[in-house]
């Protein structure tokens, strides 16, 4: 009898592990089911596009008409021909699935390792729980999404590698070359590697008494400095050979040329942030305890306190911190054995408790995004979710605005849009920016961030290109154009509430197109006081109304049925 209660509990132990895993891997599915927003895909979705329509790599900066034989080093070529196929095969939607499949293919690789640690399946999750929260917001399909998967097989790899599997070692050769052709990244993966090939070092120091020739006799030493380099050399089989290199120091230096989110430091973005320092405290705390208790240094020590530091000051290395610093704390809490010190006998087994925790915290893994995604400050608001194009983020119906109603001549455009216009718009158009920093000279990156906050600047570039439109969202530049050219150089020709703003250089070149598309009393700049003042003048009140009535068919948005009601208007204007 007591044989049969023992082997029921464990069968229930070993369904509560399942439900509890599953329950983990449907979190990550939801929090990952989010609408492409970021800007870098669109520009690499264009890249891929030209070389398959041309057959031949980028190595020049030929989407903008600003500095179009600019050197370009394509360091991520083989994404963006990953991404435009895709693309292809399924749509957009497509993209959105392989986000999350690369997200779980992450997790699954951190999982093995600290599997490994022999830790409660439910402790095990919740150290992934924390890492899921830490990272999301770095989690979009770009490039810099393979870099993070990479950078976890390199880690699976060598933990492989210290538990005696030495044929892990075979497999850095591969990712490396993948690795190499898919982003600039790897820098960070070769970095793991010496920063592993240390640890081990100092590790055997410790234990062999100093001795520098046991050291450089043993096997690991030999396998790290050989694989190590394999893996080196391999990285330069790719089209560009080493200016990968080139590419990638070149943003280390990003944010003294512009400021760009994911180069601002992590505090910067709280509350958005607030796991990753959650995670920092955890990490610290018993790392501090095991270091008090062993006295010893464990893999992964070193290597956290190095990516911890980049990772304070560019958000864009929280991932690779986070995903070593999870390791070290699962490692830390095993060799304290702290889940050993409170063994808790339910039903006269232990695994009836974990079966348990296992139990609740699974249900609460699948009906957390029920109630939690939109609430929290670090989640994703629900608008972000679902499939497609986030329009809130994006540019959609202003650039299909450009492309029904097109206009000639050089346009300006926002930093962040401009490889969105690419995608859409070339080559029938190039841009005047776009995300691709490196692709532009220095200087006049620093030039695009002073138009932001100088109009006179602005003036002063607009001589240089002639522009005959722009393009941007409404919070992009710090100074009104409506205020600050007073002889209206500039007039509107199309607006949405979402914060698009298209305008068209009044001049001779562009009258019909401004007799035809400009919005004289209906515009960004509408309020109760224009309206108050229009509505007693007949022909003003009349214009108006068509203004309104153009808007509603070009946007559709709700807000103008509500303007015509004012007019006492009751029929819905038909929509093209």
């Amino acid at each position: 009898m007591q044989k049969a209660i023992i082997a029921g509990s464990d069968r229930l132990e070993i369904i509560s592990r399942n439900f509890l895993f599953f329950g983990i891997f449907f979190f990550i599915a939801i929090l990952s089911f989010t609408k492409i927003y970021n800007g870098d895909i669109w520009w690499s979705l264009a890249e891929g596009r030209e070389i398959v329509s041309s057959g031949v790599l980028q190595n020049t900066n030929k989407f903008a008409f600003t500095f179009p034989d600019h050197l370009w080093i394509s360091a991520q070529w083989l994404f963006s021909l990953t991404a435009y196929f895709i693309i292809n095969l399924i749509g957009i939607s497509g993209l959105v699935i392989v986000k999350i499949i690369i997200f779980l293919i992450i997790v699954f690789f951190l999982f093995r390792v600290i599997q490994s640690t022999g830790l409660p399946s439910y402790q095990l999750v919740l150290f992934l729980l924390l890492f899921i929260l830490a990272v999301h917001f770095r989690i979009m399909i770009r490039a810099h999404l393979f870099s993070i998967l990479f950078f976890s097989i390199f880690i699976f790899l060598i933990h492989q590698f210290r538990n005696d599997k030495k044929h892990a070692l075979y497999w850095l050769l591969l990712v490396s070359l993948l690795w190499s052709n898919f982003h600039s990244g790897i820098i960070f993966g070769l970095g793991f590697l010496a920063l592993s090939f240390l640890e081990d070092s100092i590790r055997f120091l410790l234990k062999s008494n100093f001795s520098f020739r046991r050291l450089v006799q043993a096997k690991f030493f030999r396998n790290y400095i050989i694989f190590g380099i394999g893996s080196l050399l391999v990285s330069f089989i790719n089209p560009q050979g080493s200016s990968w290199l080139i590419h990638a120091f070149t943003h280390l230096n990003v944010e003294s040329l512009i400021q760009l989110v994911e180069y601002q430091p992590a505090i910067n973005l709280l509350p958005t942030t607030l796991p990753l320092f959650l995670l920092i405290f955890v990490w610290l705390i018993i790392s501090i305890v095991r270091i008090f208790r062993s006295k010893q240094l464990q893999p992964y020590d070193l290597t956290a306190l190095v990516f911890l530091y980049f990772a304070l000051k560019h958000n864009r290395i929280v991932p690779y911190f986070s995903i070593v610093a999870i390791i070290s704390s699962a490692i830390s809490l095993k060799s304290i054995k702290l889940s050993l010190d409170k063994n808790i006998h339910f039903f006269e087994n232990p695994n009836s408790q974990y079966s348990l925790f296992n139990l609740v915290l699974g249900l609460l893994l699948i009906l957390a995004p029920l109630y939690l995604i939109g609430r929290l400050p670090f989640l994703p608001p629900v608008t972000d979710f679902g499939t497609g194009v986030n329009q809130y983020r994006l540019p959609i119906k202003s650039v299909d605005f450009l492309k029904v109603n097109h206009i000639n001549g050089n346009g300006f455009n926002s930093f962040f849009w401009g490889g969105y216009l690419t995608w859409q718009l070339y080559p029938d158009k190039q841009v005047f920016i776009d995300g691709r920093v490196p692709a532009y000279p220095a200087g006049f990156i620093q030039t695009t961030r002073k138009i932001r906050i100088n109009s006179q600047i602005f003036q002063a570039v607009d001589d240089t290109y002639n522009f005959q439109y722009l393009i941007f969202p409404n919070d992009y530049l710090f100074w009104d154009i409506k205020t600050t050219f007073l002889s209206s150089d500039w007039r509107p020709v199309y607006w949405d509430r979402s914060g698009a703003r298209i305008y068209v250089k009044n001049n001779q070149q562009n009258l019909g197109y401004l007799l035809k598309h400009e919005y004289k009393y209906y515009n960004p700049n509408f309020d109760y006081a224009t309206f108050t003042a229009i509505k007693t003048d007949l022909y003003k009140r009349q214009q108006l109304i068509v203004e309104i009535k153009r808007h509603y068919a070009v946007t559709g948005e709700k807000y103008d049925l509500q303007q015509l009601a004012q007019f006492e208007i009751n029929s819905e204007p038909e929509r093209k």
